[in-house]
Order: C-alpha cells, then structure tokens, then sequence
C-alpha cells in the first residue's frame, strides 16, 4: 500500500544561524536557485526541521516503513516542496506570517500547487496524509480537486475522499497524561496520529488490510484514535 505525508516547514531548525535566509531573499525562482547553489551549509529537509509534527511524523514514517511504502514531503515556504532527502540551507520565512492573499502568491511563485499535482501523478498513493494547518493547505492551491484517494486532512471538507479531522480534534488536557507517546501540544497531534496508527496497526496480523478498513469507516478510525489516547495500547 502506497502512503503519502505531506508536512510542514518548522520555524524550529537544526543549525540555526544568526542571520537566516528571509522571505525576501527567496522572492524569486533566481534567488532561490542562486541560495541553493551557493550557500556553504545546506541540511536534508527531514532533519532540518525540528518542530512537534515533523519530528512525530518522522519517527512514525519509520516505523510505518516496516508495513507499507511510504513517501514524505515537506511543504516549504521556503523552497517549495520538498522530498525528504533534497537538501536545503536553514531560512527564516513561514506561511504562518502571511494573510491568504501573500501564501497564495508565494505558494504560486514557488510552484507548489504544480508540484503537489505532480507528486500525486507520480507516487499514485492509496492514502493521502496531510499534517497541513489551514496556511499550508492554502497553499497547495485547490488540492480537493486533485485528489483521487483516500486523504486524512485537519479541516473540513465535502469531498467524498477526505476524512476530515479538525485540528482541535483531541483537546491538549486529554493528552497530557498518556504513557509512551510523544505528547508535545495540540498541534502536534497532527503528527502523533501517524506514530498512534502505526502501533494499532502493529498488532494485526494482516496491518495493509487492518488499515483499509479502517479507512473505509472514518467514524472507527476516529473512535480507535481517541481510546488509543485516552487507554493506552
């Protein structure tokens, strides 16, 4: 079974300097491709970014690697999006800053829209995860008119292939308490969800047909998430 992530960028990164690259300096495709040439320190994107949802999602895709293929990207407000491995320098810009009128510029400047087009003709996933706030899913352009799978998404939606879980979905005070998972606020939960799945999945014999059927009952899969964090596993 094919998975797809998508996450986004973190104002959190490894290696940090003092003077970042800004949203300005990456304003245009000639500036980013002069960045990316010639800055001396550049980072895999999955280990420049050190935010609550990337470092969930990062150990949950590991794990989720030993049942299922899985593909990850990160929706950059620097650079675009990103595979994994591609290799970036640090910078200091974020669609959390922006108004919907300044991502949706950006986002079209960076060609994310495109991109994400293409990522989904390429790696044809029979799940979609999107561990995107409101921001980054703007800036993926109209992204429930591309999809054509089943896709987890934190906002609500009419398309008959999202399961919509909105981002307040589990409160923080019912989290703060649970033994053995990475509890860091109610905004990573986005991230959690894939590391919660991947142990519920873990005790079924057959994980790829325990997980399609989850998917085919959203108001299951909703119940299993909250009683995994409010129990245990």
């Amino acid at each position: 079974m094919k998975i797809l992530v998508l996450a986004p960028c973190s104002k959190i990164m490894s290696n940090k300097q003092i003077h970042n690259l800004t949203c300005k300096d990456l304003d245009s495709s000639e500036k980013i491709d002069y960045h990316l040439k010639t800055s001396s320190l550049k980072i895999n994107a999955r280990e420049l970014f050190l935010g609550a949802v990337n470092i969930s999602l990062v150990a949950a895709i590991d794990q989720l690697r030993q049942f299922f293929d899985v593909s990850y990207y990160i929706v950059s407000s620097g650079f675009g999006l990103l595979k994994e491995h591609d290799r970036i320098p640090p910078y200091d810009c974020s669609f959390m800053e922006m108004n919907e009128k300044e991502i949706i510029a950006r986002a079209e400047m960076l060609g994310i829209p495109r991109q994400f087009k293409d990522i989904l003709a390429i790696e044809q996933p029979e799940l979609l995860f999107l561990a995107l706030n409101k921001h980054y899913l703007t800036a993926l352009g109209n992204w429930e008119e591309m999809i054509n799978c089943a896709t987890i998404a934190y906002t609500p939606s009419s398309s008959k292939f999202v399961i919509s879980l909105p981002e307040e979905y589990l409160p923080q005070k019912e989290t703060m308490h649970l033994p053995g998972f990475p509890v860091h606020n109610t905004v990573s939960y986005r991230g959690d969800l894939l590391l919660i799945t991947k142990r519920y999945l873990a005790n079924s014999k057959d994980p790829e047909k325990t997980l399609r059927e989850l998917l085919k009952n959203p108001d299951e899969l909703r119940y299993i998430l909250n009683s995994i964090r409010q129990h245990g596993l």
